[in-house]
């Protein structure tokens, strides 16, 4: 009983010591010690940092301003810390200029830090957390947070992007794609304005994926999942987004050319689109090309299509069969052109069902197309033909 009390002590005092916070200051300092035991002995520039007295346990609390113009190089390597938190309230952190990576530094969590015109080198790391971030700009690099394939598991949560080409936006290439991406309860502004290939949110292949509860105003695309042919992404939910005056709203995307080898049934499966608010976007409010099921329900579409190639509030498409979509509960209003717009193959396997939707605001005769149920039609013909069928 001697011995176990003693390996208990033992045990606390590790445990204990494993947790500590460190501090860190604008350069050039000095400040105290400078050994960042404490704010006032913190060390002098993120340089200084002294991660080799850090466990992966421990905190560095980083205070007020550090611009990489005063010193050099501008990239901050980041070492063993658990979490790299701003001292809010006392002397919030703001990086500005700087590129930074960790690569292998699984678990770790950036916290309430503004980044102003920095940019996220490539890191193989997972189990990464962002919270209540700012990015404000970006350094250089088109893509502000990029996970490749081994990066599962980031997590962004309550934090505001302005002013940059991509904000989140996962990659696919030849090792795969990362896996549980979360994107929740973050603002989105002026992100990639008026550009095809920008995105608030882009998801490139992979599984388990969330995108909930976001603000998106002024992007190039709100949100894009798309995968090659060769590649799974399956189990992505959207839900609750609001989606202002952007280029497109919700794009499910992912090549299925026969010249290029369609992906195989199953790929694209557990797609769920709910209860989003998009209001004002030049093409499609909700499109999607993929050959699985796809559930379209709750959300509200207004003033699709003002300037795009496809003007419609929900396009469904599929180049090697029938559509599969659940489409239900739906409020849409003032379509440039249909309130929902279906092609497939007439001869393929459909399984569309489209009930208790709401459509106000025709802007044409003919508000609807259903390419295996008489092309275009009005209100009446559609509820007659396809709705509550």
């Amino acid at each position: 009983m001697r011995s176990m009390g003693i390996i208990g002590i033992l045990t606390l005092l590790v445990v204990g010591a494993g947790a500590r916070d460190f501090h860190v200051r604008p350069a050039p300092g000095p400040y105290g010690l400078g050994n960042g035991e404490t704010y006032a002995d913190a060390w002098p520039g993120l340089h200084k940092v002294g991660w080799t007295q850090m466990q992966t346990s421990d905190t560095l609390l980083v205070s007020g301003l550090h611009e990489a113009a005063a010193v050099w190089p501008r990239v901050w390597k980041i070492g063993a810390a658990g979490s790299i938190r701003s001292n809010w309230p006392a002397d919030p952190a703001t990086l500005k200029g700087w590129a930074f990576t960790f690569d292998g530094r699984d678990g770790l969590t950036f916290s309430g830090i503004t980044f102003d015109h920095c940019q996220l080198l490539r890191a193989k790391a997972k189990n990464v957390t962002f919270e209540n971030c700012v990015f404000d700009g970006i350094l250089s690099w088109p893509r502000m947070i990029e996970p490749h394939a081994g990066a599962d598991d980031w997590r962004v949560l309550g934090c505001s992007f302005r002013d940059m080409p991509n904000a989140v936006y996962s990659i696919q290439d030849a090792a795969g794609s990362p896996d549980h991406l979360t994107v929740a309860g973050c603002s989105f502004k002026d992100i990639g304005v008026g550009d095809i290939d920008g995105h608030a949110v882009g998801i490139q292949g992979g599984q388990g994926h969330r995108v909930l509860g976001n603000h998106i105003e002024r992007a190039g695309n709100a949100i894009v999942c798309w995968a090659s042919s060769k590649r799974k992404m399956t189990d992505i939910q959207i839900i609750g987004n609001q989606i202002r005056d952007s280029r497109s709203g919700i794009w499910i995307s992912g090549s299925n050319d026969p010249a290029n080898d369609l992906p195989a049934a199953g790929w694209r499966a557990g797609v769920v689109i709910k209860d989003n608010v998009i209001d004002g976007v030049d093409d499609s409010g909700i499109r999607s090309n993929i050959r699985d099921p796809i559930e379209v329900t709750g959300n509200r579409i207004s003033a699709a299509g003002r300037a795009g190639t496809i003007p419609d509030a929900i396009y469904l498409y599929c180049s090697v069969g029938g559509v599969r979509a659940r489409v239900t509960g739906n409020i849409i209003t003032g379509p440039a052109r249909c309130f929902i717009h279906v092609t497939g193959l007439p001869a393929g396997a459909w399984d569309d069902h489209y009930t208790n939707n709401t459509y106000t605001q025709p802007l044409v005769a003919k508000p609807f197309y259903h390419s295996a149920r008489g092309g275009y039609m009005s209100l009446a013909d559609w509820l007659e033909r396809v709705e509550n069928q």
